[in-house]
């Protein structure tokens, strides 16, 4: 079987229209949009829509997998946070620092929460979980400066089978598929094969 491929833009990003969100909380809604978009294709297979994003682009893959039956797979690399459950791990690998960190993130949230007209979605966490029996590939660069890899461990622990994790060394914050170009496509494409079978 052939892939086709549609890519989007996040609203206010790139070529889309709308005003940005930079914690992503529209995502979820704007990849229901795509994926509504898919379905109404003629030459588009039913069962056989996945999502693949990176950074934010994964946490509203992971979000849309959990609300949207209509997508099969999930890919998600470099996934970091849009709610403070999602940095619970902080605590766990900085200790008093990372507890400290956790009342700074909960204030910023909740900030956001007040001053735009999003709404928090569920975390990370959940959003793994609930994808469930849909299948979850997450990948981390164990280099990453920005968000450390024990936030997509965090995120796999979380998540139900099937589920995948691949952590690739010297690789920064999204950047794996650049570092390991032809590694990236042929796990993607296995994890497909296994997810559409």
């Amino acid at each position: 079987h052939g892939y086709g491929v549609l890519v989007t833009d996040a609203r206010g990003h790139g070529l889309s229209s709308g005003r940005g969100m930079e914690f992503g909380w529209y995502g979820d809604v704007d990849i229901d949009a795509a994926v509504s978009f898919l379905v109404d294709q003629p030459d588009v297979e039913f069962g056989r829509i996945a999502v693949l994003g990176l950074s934010m682009g994964g946490e509203e893959a992971l979000g849309a997998a959990a609300r949207d039956t209509r997508v099969a797979a999930v890919v998600a690399e470099g996934a970091t946070a849009r709610t403070a459950a999602d940095k619970a791990w902080m605590a766990d690998v900085y200790g008093w620092r990372g507890r400290v960190q956790l009342v700074f993130e909960h204030i910023q949230y909740w900030m956001a929460d007040q001053l735009t007209a999003a709404s928090p979605p569920i975390s990370l966490a959940d959003a793994a979980r609930n994808a469930s029996p849909r299948p979850v590939l997450l990948i981390h660069g164990k280099a990453d400066n920005y968000i450390p890899w024990e936030q997509s461990l965090a995120l796999y622990r979380a998540a139900k089978a099937p589920k995948s994790l691949w952590l690739a060394d010297s690789a920064g914050h999204g950047n794996v598929r650049k570092l390991y170009p032809d590694t990236f496509t042929s796990t993607v494409l296995a994890f497909y094969e296994r997810a559409f079978s």
